[in-house]
């Protein structure tokens, strides 16, 4: 029988340092959810959620929620490995003695988290309302807009957008 796992795994992904952005974050997913995940410079791991049908009033994909686990005392906030197994469809984010699991569930609409540690911790999961404002699409000035495009309202009808 053919080891799956040493096939798959010349393809994994290695990061060995905390991300400065969620532009450096690892994308998981199972065609209906998917999520960023990244540890940031203070050793605080972040996940940002995403749905299929979670559109805007432009029709616009947004993110649906930001996440952020707190690991007390933080053994990510001077060394941080992430590894996204293929085989596994997993990301391992590790630090002696801890070891985080984030994936998403191929069978339900859920991104799945699990803590293990060799030491008593603490482990707190927040969510962050990061939409504190009421959108205004004449002030999206996103690369998701070209100059000259249009948008369409939920009337049907178009307003020109420029940049």
């Amino acid at each position: 029988m053919k080891d799956y796992r040493s096939l798959f795994q010349d393809y994994d992904f290695y990061y060995d340092q905390p991300m400065k952005s969620g532009l450096q974050s690892i994308p998981l997913g199972n065609g209906e959810m998917g999520a960023n995940v990244w540890v940031d410079e203070s050793g605080i791991v972040k996940i940002l959620l995403s749905r299929t049908d979670a559109w805007s009033e432009i029709y616009r994909l947004l993110k649906v929620g930001l996440l952020e686990l707190k690991v007390t005392p933080n053994p990510f906030e001077k060394e941080v490995h992430a590894h996204f197994s293929l085989y596994d469809a997993a990301l391992y984010i590790t630090a002696p003695g801890i070891i985080v699991r984030v994936y998403a569930d191929a069978n339900a609409p859920v991104i799945r988290l699990s803590v293990q540690s060799d030491k008593k911790i603490s482990a707190e999961l927040v969510s962050v309302n990061y939409r504190m404002q009421e959108f205004d699409p004449g002030y999206d000035f996103s690369n998701y807009h070209m100059q000259g495009a249009a948008i369409y309202g939920a009337n049907g009808n178009t307003a020109p957008v420029s940049c």
